[in-house]
């Protein structure tokens, strides 16, 4: 739970320059013009969130059904159309009422790190469309515990191997010294040792400089 709130504090705090930057009176001439135009490799800071259901085979008899928070914080750069970046990605999840009542009770949280690339296959100065792709490792932690048979609580902890698939849009809004882009869209998690197959909705803020 911790990791969610720090992760949430960043996102809020990453949000500040929205206030902090006047609108340039000419945007043709500003170097805020949305990423895929400006000529250069541009450094960007990255902050999202998304929510899911999704279901964990815990490999001890029992399994995990409930909502997983997914959380995103990334450094990259972009030339052009490409992005390239690294990300760190916070999770927790947990048994929903009903499955924790009748069946398990459990908990999986993990610190993810991934490199992703994204490509803007559709772009206009203020809206852009973007696929992507990435892959890294997970480092999770699970606990879990028979509800009705009341079996003591398991844990147990590793690192597998984790890819994903992205789609979606972002708005870009000009500012004198940085481009603000709210980014939307679905990410396409599979993680080898739960074998889960997540489809998470997200939203966030992406800045270049």
């Amino acid at each position: 739970m911790k990791k969610i709130w720090v992760s949430v504090f960043l996102t809020l705090f990453l949000s500040f320059p929205l206030a902090a930057y006047d609108y340039p009176s000419d945007l043709e001439g500003s170097k805020a013009l949305s990423g895929n135009r400006y000529d250069g490799v541009r450094p960007y800071i990255r902050a999202d969130a998304g929510l899911t259901y999704s279901s964990f085979e815990l490999g001890s008899g029992e399994d995990l059904t409930g909502f997983q928070f997914i959380g995103n914080l990334a450094l990259g750069a972009e030339y052009k159309r490409s992005r390239l970046e690294l990300a760190y990605q916070p999770r927790e999840a947990v048994s929903d009422v009903i499955y924790m009542l009748t069946n398990t009770f459990a908990s999986v949280s993990g610190d993810v790190f991934m490199v992703n690339y994204f490509y803007d296959f559709f772009y206009a100065k203020y809206f852009d469309l973007y696929i992507g792709a990435g892959a890294g490792i997970d480092k999770w932690e699970s606990v879990s515990r028979a509800t009705l048979s009341g079996s003591e609580e398991v844990k147990n902890d590793g690192t597998s191997f984790i890819w994903g698939l992205y789609l979606g849009m972002s708005f870009n809004i000009p500012m004198k010294y940085v481009v603000t882009s709210l980014d939307m869209g679905v990410d396409y998690y599979n993680e080898r040792h739960f074998k889960t197959n997540n489809f998470v909705p997200k939203i966030g803020l992406r800045f270049g400089f």
